[in-house]
């Protein structure tokens, strides 16, 4: 009994340290720490939208960013971004990779991108009408989800 007791503790401590390390994950930032690729697409693509928030996100080496609009951005540690949600408003156009904008039109004419994440070697989209595409790093379709 007093074993279980005691490995119930730990796990608990264990538990309590895990979260207390991810709470202090993010970091607030001010817009000019972002880095500069990244002020230059909120500047280029979202001028006028003021930024609600910027953080950094130490254990990933990242920043987050949400626009007064409810727009979504994450950055890489150089400023490229990983994703872009649109929160229901589409993603500006310049922003997709033209090769991923072409099947777009080509295949689901009339269709916005939504949000689109890129990870290591794929990158997932949402459209408008509930289609999710995934394409691999030579953007072929691998997947889609209506």
């Amino acid at each position: 009994m007093k074993k279980n007791l005691r490995n119930l503790a730990l796990a608990f401590v264990c538990f309590i340290s895990a979260q207390t390390a991810f709470a202090f994950n993010d970091r607030p930032i001010s817009p000019d720490q972002l880095p500069q690729a990244a002020q230059q697409i909120l500047s280029k693509h979202f001028s006028g939208i003021k930024i609600k928030i910027a953080k950094y996100e130490s254990l990933e080496r990242s920043y987050d960013v949400v626009l007064e609009n409810g727009v979504t951005l994450e950055f890489n540690k150089q400023g490229a971004w990983t994703e872009i949600d649109g929160r229901h408003t589409a993603i500006p156009a310049e922003l997709v990779p033209s090769q991923i904008r072409d099947y777009v039109n080509a295949h689901h004419a009339g269709a916005q991108v939504l949000k689109i994440e890129k990870v290591r070697s794929f990158y997932e989209v949402d459209l408008t009408g509930d289609v999710d595409l995934t394409f691999n790093k030579r953007f072929k379709v691998i997947d889609i989800d209506y």
